[in-house]
């Protein structure tokens, strides 16, 4: 594939050292300073331009304000501060305001009494109440972002929109002061809120909140009124002090000309410009996709290397886009450089698209998740609640979620068949509730052929009736949820929907169909969760108030905060396709960005969500539907500016909406002399080639590629190759040599300014590329399945549970002796209280719960029957930013300064020594060797407990919390002489060796033990060959650890 070569951007600051770049002046030129040529171009175009170098602040004295967590990254390992824009509101929101942003629930309550009381007029009356809380909160999300306060917008309105107007101030009025007087603020308004907070505080407190006397804005199109406020009001506090606020904007770098259209990045500087205390900083930007405005027409060359694919359908244009990318990485391109990103959100399309990826064989982040069909059912007693037919009970009594506590194996057949029969029958009031007359006239009949049956019948459809017909007509909030969360305990809802049994979530070993129904059930769980969750949130909203409404409120209300499996797309993962908002891919490196929905409504502004606003009540009210539009083309130019290969797909399509052709921008590419093909349904025999398939055949034909980019790659590979075949080899950057600025951030990330963690020193000693991909790059490990419960969660459970369970016990303990049944008895109602309190996805959790109470129970017993020593602290943290933690463990004077939390502390019963204890989830054997190698955790524990405790006996053990060592302890398998060895000075050399060869810039994938390399997560980077891997049949290791 070939390279294109682009311009390095101002905001790519990997490329050049901080100290190299030609900074621009300190303060930038006015317009008022300037000459008469210069004044007089500033009135037309009032933008100033700046050359591409970064700013002239020392890293720390300024803060960027950045898209996604992966430019953070990008900016963190180039020295630089960088936060999200949500991020910084949650920093400022900490630091300078007394509010929390309000729940969903918070808000609808608010509204729903700020409409009652203010005797606002309601469209339908008070049974409309709910839906119009959803219309209202919908259009002041959409007045949020596209005009800003009302209040400020009003005076300037039409008459004939005067009315409307004036009703939605005043109730915003309202709404958001109930708001402020519960401590909350609305999400929409954090920004508005925040800037009222920093002109209220002082210069050094918002330096101190932000970290940094400066705050520059880049990459970010997507500037809402309230945001432009904020960094207003940050500029006039922090400018008379010698800061500043700014946006930066990319621009096309050409002369201005008033008499042509404005390009996208020209409306958007224009629509921000008079929002800011100052005139934006701008970047030149290279016209990839030409200026987008559909009138001028891109040169040849720019469109040489995009593609114009137009499909049939929305379903077509799906597997157009997976066959796009299975080509491409089919033909070596990084899986990490390949993107798809969008302009609208359309979740139909992005559906179509996960199915197509998963036919394609393509791992992709960012396209929904398969949906567990708990929401349905609960719909469907919603319907039976509310509509007591029978039909509609039936419905409820044949869903999978329904357990009436019938014997095994035949629960869900009797139902089924008691279901099959009532919902064909007419609806009969009978003096028990309502049942089917032909079930119940069978089940009375005496003496007939299966009498039993047919009673039993009886009894679980008058059962499913009783429980039904206990939920009130009528109730407050807490009344409804108590009576729905009794329907579905009765109904055991919460049962089938947990469920798994132990061995799914326990086991790593899965066969692939006991791995994908872990997944499926783990999914129900996780939709149960989010019931429950959705019902407390509810309920904590609503406990000040009383009032009395029916039961179509409460669903109404339940489902507009139940959301059983978001959507949302994310950061990038490990191996995985990004699916992203165009806005989040902006200069990003890319080897293919595939954009779909390339048409008028997919890449434009979109209108306005609720049906309360209209277009021209926007446009009214100060709303530019140009720069909505000019802000998705913008994201277009910002995320092709650095792509090797653009790939544009359309459907055009008419439907109830309109018609939606294929914008116009993109018609001027094909115009330009962009290939132009077509893609309709085909067969998997006419798709590309998979990417093993491509492998294969060019091992076959062998040779060299002809493009010079993909030659380059192949010289990379066989470097590697080369590398992997002989270790004594001279160390490169293709193989894991860090040069240049970047070396940097390696002192900073490996403890010689900050603490680093001991976990992350212990991956750097297993293998120092893994541990850099962990520690510096912030890589992790992928997640197979997130619905399944992780090691990370099961683990924070346990340990949770221990600490509080020991600390609870720790009164008893310190007696002599110390009475074993109340030690257990005390310490596991601590646990289970815990437990309870912690349960914030109670369905899945309660999985793991057993098995945590088990060990707890074990533990306490352990620990009540130990005669040399006694529990002295759980969890303790030295070198943490927290109330009581120990002081950071410091190595080779200062050298390097270690955190970490030790599981637990003990102290000798009669003598001055003490001890630190860490759980292993797994067995101990082959511990022992790994002991002051890759296992440093224990030792350098004990040496922070030394410094600590100023005891100099102080030794460390592993404990396992497998079921067979708890019940064989033996203390010889827990490494304690081993410990005890390293103490003496060892354990300090290995870990000052270890991060001393990190900060030498050598992360070469060079692992103590080469059987990990098998199941490591970052293979993919390293790209480590087969061959260079010990064989699967020599593995003789013993089993795992924590």
């Amino acid at each position: 594939m070939k390279k294109r070569a682009t311009p390095q951007l101002a905001f790519d600051f990997v490329a050049t050292p901080p100290a190299e770049r030609e900074a621009p002046p300190t303060s930038p030129p006015s317009a008022k300073a300037t000459s008469a040529p210069a004044a007089a171009s500033a009135r037309e175009h009032p933008l100033e331009r700046f050359p591409a170098s970064a700013s002239p602040e020392p890293s720390a004295a300024i803060v960027f304000v950045v898209p996604t967590a992966r430019h953070v990254e990008r900016f963190l390992v180039a020295g630089y501060s960088a936060l999200t824009f949500g991020s910084l509101e949650e920093r400022l929101l900490a630091s300078l305001s007394g509010l929390s942003v309000a729940t969903r629930a918070h808000e609808r309550l608010a509204l729903a009494e700020a409409l009652e009381e203010g005797r606002f007029a309601i469209p339908g009356g008070t049974t409309r109440l709910s839906r119009y809380v959803t219309a209202v909160l919908g259009a002041l999300d959409d007045l949020a972002r596209d005009v800003g306060p009302l209040e400020a917008a009003r005076g300037s309105a039409p008459p004939v929109f005067a009315g409307r107007i004036a009703e939605l101030a005043r109730l915003s009025s309202r709404f958001d002061a109930r708001l402020e007087a519960l401590g909350l603020v609305a999400e929409r308004n954090v920004a508005r809120s925040l800037a009222r907070s920093v002109a209220r505080a002082s210069y050094g407190e918002v330096v101190a909140a932000l970290g940094a006397r400066a705050v520059e804005s880049r990459l970010v199109l997507e500037l809402s009124p309230g945001r432009l406020t904020l960094l207003a009001e940050l500029e006039k506090k922090l400018a008379p002090e010698g800061g500043r606020a700014t946006v930066c904007l990319p621009m096309f770098d050409r002369p201005f000309d008033p008499e042509r259209v404005p390009d996208p990045l020209e409306t958007v500087a224009t629509w921000v410009l008079p929002r800011l205390s100052d005139a934006p900083r701008t970047v030149p930007l290279e016209p990839r996709l030409g200026v987008l405005d559909g009138v001028t027409s891109p040169s040849r060359e720019l469109a040489a290397d995009v593609d114009v694919v137009l499909a049939a359908s929305l379903e077509s244009e799906a597997h157009a886009v997976a066959a796009e990318v299975r080509a491409a990485l089919a033909s070596g391109a990084r899986v990490e450089a390949v993107a798809v990103g969008y302009g609208a959100r359309n979740e139909a399309f992005l559906a179509e698209l996960g199915r197509a990826f998963e036919a394609a064989e393509v791992v992709a982040h960012g396209v929904p998740e398969t949906r567990s069909l708990l929401p349905a059912m609960v719909e469907d007693l919603r319907r039976a609640l509310e509509e007591p037919s029978s039909r509609a009970r039936a419905k409820v009594l044949a869903s999978p979620f329904v357990d009436l506590g019938l014997p095994k194996g035949e629960g869900g057949r009797r139902l089924a068949s008691v279901a099959k029969v009532v919902s064909a029958a007419p609806d009969v009031r009978e003096e028990h509730g309502l049942a089917a007359k032909r079930t119940i006239e069978r089940a009375r009949r005496p003496g007939a052929a299966g009498d039993s049956a047919r009673a039993r019948d009886l009894r679980i459809w008058q059962r499913l009736a009783d429980v039904l017909d206990a939920f009130p007509a009528e109730g407050s909030m807490a009344e409804f949820v108590t009576a729905f969360a009794r329907v579905l305990g009765e109904l055991g809802v919460g049962r089938r929907a947990v469920r798994a049994r132990r061995d799914l979530f326990e086991r790593d070993d899965l066969s692939p169909h006991d791995r994908l129904e872990a997944r499926a059930l783990a999914a129900d769980a996780r939709a149960y969760a989010a019931l429950e969750a959705a019902l407390t949130e509810l309920e904590r909203a609503w406990q000040r108030n009383v009032q009395v409404f029916d039961s179509t409120r409460f669903f109404d209300e339940l489902f507009a905060v139940y959301d059983p499996a978001p959507s949302l797309p994310g950061a990038s993962r490990t191996l995985a396709v990004r699916v992203a908002k165009l806005a989040d891919l902006a200069d990003e490196d890319l080897d293919l960005l595939v954009v779909p929905l390339a048409t008028s409504r997919g890449l434009g502004g979109g209108g306005p969500r609720s049906p309360l606003l209209s277009v021209e009540l926007l446009g009214a009210l100060g709303h530019d539907a140009n720069a909505a539009s000019a802000r998705s083309l913008g994201a277009l130019a910002l995320a092709a500016s650095r792509a090797s290969k653009v790939v544009l797909t359309a459907t055009a399509t008419t439907d109830d909406e309109g018609d939606d052709e294929v914008h116009p921008a993109v018609t001027a590419l094909v115009d330009a002399g962009a290939r132009r093909r077509s893609f309709g349904h085909t067969s998997r025999l006419s798709s590309p080639l998979s990417p093993l398939d491509a492998r294969v055949l060019a091992l076959l034909e062998g040779g060299e590629p002809n493009d010079p980019a993909l030659r380059a790659r192949v010289d990379t590979e066989r470097t590697r190759e080369a590398f992997f075949l002989d270790e004594k080899r001279p160390v490169s950057p293709p193989i894991g040599l860090v040069e240049g600025a970047p070396l940097t951030a390696l002192e900073a990330d490996t403890g010689a300014h900050k603490p680093l963690p001991l976990t992350g020193l212990e991956r750097l000693a297993e293998c120092a590329f893994r541990g850099f991909s962990h520690v510096v790059l912030g890589a992790r490990e992928p997640v197979e399945g997130e619905d399944l419960p992780t090691a990370r969660e099961e683990g924070t459970r346990l340990h949770g549970a221990l600490a509080e369970a020991l600390t609870a016990a720790r009164p008893l303990l310190e007696a002599r002796p110390p009475v074993p049944s109340e030690v257990v008895r005390t310490g596991l109602a601590r646990a289970e209280a815990y437990l309870a309190e912690v349960r914030t996805a109670a369905p899945l959790e309660a999985i793991l719960d057993a098995r945590v109470l088990d060990v707890a129970r074990r533990v306490l017993e352990d620990a009540a029957a130990d005669p040399d020593w006694v529990f002295a602290f759980a969890e303790k943290a030295f070198g943490e930013n927290e109330p009581l933690a120990w002081p950071a463990l410091s190595l080779g004077e200062g050298e390097l300064l270690l955190r970490g939390r030790i599981d637990r502390v003990d102290v000798g019963r009669v003598t001055a020594s003490a001890r630190v204890v860490d759980y292993k989830r797994g067995s101990l054997e082959g511990m022992r060797a790994k002991v002051g190698s890759t296992a440093l955790q224990v030792p350098l524990y004990a040496l922070a407990a030394r410094e600590a405790l100023g005891r100099a006996d102080v030794t460390g053990i592993y404990f396992s919390l497998r079921d067979e060592m708890l019940a064989r302890p033996n203390e010889k398998d827990r490494c304690a002489d081993e410990v005890a060895q390293q103490i003496e000075g060892a354990i300090e050399v290995r870990a000052l060796d270890v991060v001393r060869r990190v900060r030498r810039g050598d992360v070469t994938p060079r692992p103590e033990d080469e059987l990990s390399c098998r199941t490591c997560p970052f293979s993919g980077g390293c790209r480590r060959p087969r061959f260079a891997m010990p064989a699967e049949e020599d593995d003789g290791r013993p089993g795992g650890e924590a």
